[in-house]
């Protein structure tokens, strides 16, 4: 990482958020802000990444806050998406992934602590060293797809790949940065707030020309950083080429000095329509080995959600998913939890519930309630303690939001999880542990009775 110069509502150097005290600036942008600060506790340097969108909020003194009460719901959802990112980012340990520390929420907003991962941006390598030899160029480009596989296989996009967010660890490794789930959640959401784009790197969905986004989106931006590792410039900007495309492609432009099918796999990335690019980590991959075509590789459904959707044909289904599965909730022990009837690879379940009889789905509002809305929700599912794989808990608010006996439909965001629940009250377990207490509580009052007039009997006799 490297030092920018210093925004107007920046954290002042000396500032010190729990027991990390601010250095300096390393990165800003019109989401947030990221801090060179020192754990005073460990006595070690560590990246801080406090969530300011500055076209929504302001700074109050050291706090955060939306501009306007018309703003707080925006300003609430993004804050709310940038902490949910940061917990299911903190369960990754991954080389080529910066690690997250610690995640909080304070003076209105929240931070993010992370590895301090010091070193050269591909972007400064590459003011000096591109184009890059073939095979160094070739082991970056590996390594980078290893960090994107079990991030898409959990349903998380960067969305914001560029040479400034890969740090070369020892000069070698890259390691990815940056994560702008929140950004784009954000823009999404808010027309008032700028779309998290970069010119040369972002794809025509970004700029809401397109369908939705998914790991598509993220190849886009990876084929453009090896386009520039190839001719030493970033390609032209996607919404330039919808019409009359004026790029040359990289099978021209580094025609004899890298493999044929590494070339192809890049413009394949390059594709400006999402349906032509490639839809898995694994396609790219077999391209490069076999040579295939962007139209030979695979052919999967048009985008229509953030995680690809297999062909229903194929028989496969993504690492961690499964198809159509029988669930059923229950409550246990005090908990509430969601249990299926096979163990589930995934940590986390990103999932929504839909009422039949209220059409509507369960969400969060601005106050952090859980009500019934009319767009879908998905809410991270964390897998419960206890060694069991096929567990995930419901967090009380939402188990209270529902009414007993309610038919909840629920459906992962690649709909690869459905399955129809019946809401439920207290379990037969439950009924039978009440039971049971009440039971033993009117035989020690009969006794403690019975006991009293014994005693009683006793002294007047």
């Amino acid at each position: 990482m490297t030092n920018a110069r210093s925004p107007t509502f920046a954290l002042p150097s000396g500032c010190r958020i729990f027991e990390f005290e601010i250095e300096t600036v390393l990165g800003h942008g019109g989401f947030g802000i990221t801090y060179l600060a020192l754990d005073v506790l460990l006595q070690e340097r560590v990246a801080l990444k406090e969530y300011l969108p500055s076209e929504i909020a302001i700074r109050h003194t050291n706090a955060v806050r939306p501009k306007t009460s018309e703003l707080e719901g925006d300003y609430r959802i993004g804050l709310s998406s940038f902490l949910k990112e940061a917990r299911i980012l903190a369960r990754f340990r991954a080389p080529y992934i910066v690690q997250v520390r610690r995640f909080f929420e304070y003076n209105g907003t929240g931070y993010i602590v992370l590895d301090y991962e010091s070193g050269l941006t591909l972007a400064e390598k590459l003011e000096t060293s591109a184009p890059l030899p073939e095979d160094e160029l070739m082991r970056l480009f590996s390594q980078i797809l290893d960090a994107l596989e079990p991030l898409h296989e959990r349903g998380i996009l960067h969305r914001d790949l560029k040479p400034s967010n890969i740090i070369l660890r020892d000069k070698r490794y890259p390691v990815l940065i940056d994560f702008g789930s929140a950004k784009d959640f954000l823009a999404r959401h808010s027309r008032s707030v700028a779309k998290m784009v970069t010119e040369g790197y972002s794809p025509p969905e970004q700029y809401e020309l397109g369908d939705e986004q998914g790991p598509w989106t993220d190849f886009y931006a990876l084929g453009a950083i090896a386009y520039q590792c190839v001719t030493g410039a970033a390609p032209v900007d996607s919404r330039k080429r919808l019409r009359d495309d004026p790029m040359v492609p990289a099978s021209t432009a580094g025609s004899g000095r890298y493999k044929k099918e590494f070339l192809n796999a890049v413009d394949w990335m390059l594709n400006v329509e999402e349906s032509s690019r490639p839809y898995s980590v694994e396609d790219i991959r077999q391209a490069l080995l076999h040579g295939r075509s962007g139209v030979a590789a695979h052919q999967r459904n048009q985008p229509g959600s953030t995680l690809p959707a297999l062909d229903r044909n194929d028989g496969v289904s993504p690492p961690g998913h499964v198809s159509h599965l029988d669930m059923v909730i229950r409550r246990s022990d005090g908990q509430t939890v969601l249990q299926f009837g096979t163990d589930i690879e995934a940590d986390v379940l990103e999932l929504s519930f839909h009422s039949r009889s209220r059409d509507s789905y369960l969400t969060v509002a601005s106050g952090g309630e859980v009500i019934w809305g009319a767009d879908p929700f998905f809410f991270s599912l964390m897998r419960a303690q206890g060694g069991r794989n096929d567990l995930f808990l419901i967090e009380p608010k939402m188990a209270a939001a529902v009414e007993p006996g309610t038919e909840v439909d629920i459906s992962s965001i690649d709909e690869y999880i459905q399955g129809t629940v019946a809401w439920p009250g207290v379990s037969a377990v439950d009924q039978t542990r009440s039971t049971t207490w009440l039971v033993r509580i009117a035989v020690v009052s009969i006794g403690l009775l019975v006991l009293g007039l014994a005693v009683k009997y006793a002294i007047f006799k």
